[in-house]
């Protein structure tokens, strides 16, 4: 019986583990494309501005 519990604890970690890492992977890819597409953006809208400014 304490085998069968230490399995399943250590199935129940891992699966949080899984759990964890999917939702960090998941804001990172997230921040990634934000900073992919967000960049040019914001170098384009700030020059823009800078232009005008000057």
């Amino acid at each position: 019986m304490g085998r069968l519990k230490s399995t399943l604890a250590r199935m129940c970690d891992k699966h949080e583990l899984l759990e964890k890492y999917d939702r960090d992977s998941r804001t990172i890819y997230k921040k990634e494309l934000l900073n992919k597409y967000m960049t040019p953006v914001f170098w384009e809208l700030s020059t823009i501005f800078h232009t005008t400014l000057s």
